[in-house]
């Protein structure tokens, strides 16, 4: 392929920038968003002001608009957590593809608590630990919702469990300090 091109992003939470330029062709997009979703709709932005092809956005990954993670997070914002995440497993249930990655869920549980929506998070990472329950990584998260929501005696119980699975855990072992004073 006779492609040259450079591209760069920025990423402060609530506002989002991009910019592609095209050196053979001499084109360029440059945009930003003052939304947390802003990078999106890169691709969609490239295909139509530029097309071709963009290493850039694959590189980066960041979810489209539509993929199921978002769908579920509207769902939820909507609906709230237990009646989607009742839609979402019986989803999973007849189509694996539909399932989310402990990634996915543990960032959507996050974007829950940035909303101190705490219960609706607490839901979203149980369903991470039910369907990661291996993964330190996952019950570190559940513990913190509970931590937020002011439930103490829950936090402590699953950083503990943090620190079964992954001892070498520094945060789980620094905030069963700070809740056991």
């Amino acid at each position: 392929a006779n492609e040259k091109a450079f591209w760069h992003w920025g990423d402060q939470g609530d506002s989002k920038a991009w910019i592609t330029a095209d050196l053979i062709h001499k084109n360029a997009i440059v945009y930003f968003a003052n939304s947390e979703n802003g990078l999106s709709i890169t691709r969609e932005i490239l295909a139509d002001g530029i097309g071709g092809n963009h290493q850039g956005a694959d590189w980066l990954a960041y979810d489209r608009y539509n993929s199921p993670a978002r769908k579920l997070l509207k769902s939820i914002l909507a609906e709230g957590a237990q009646t989607s995440m009742k839609t979402y497993l019986i989803k999973v249930s007849s189509d694996k593809n539909q399932q989310l990655t402990e990634a996915q869920i543990n960032t959507l549980g996050y974007q829950l608590m940035g909303l101190k929506k705490y219960d609706d998070a607490i839901i979203v990472f149980a369903q991470n630990t039910s369907d990661y329950p291996n993964s330190s990584n996952a019950w570190d998260s559940y513990a913190e919702a509970f931590m937020n929501k002011g439930d103490k005696e829950l936090a402590i119980r699953y950083y503990e469990k943090t620190l079964e699975l992954n001892p070498a855990s520094k945060n789980a072992a620094d905030m069963l300090k700070k809740l056991k004073q």
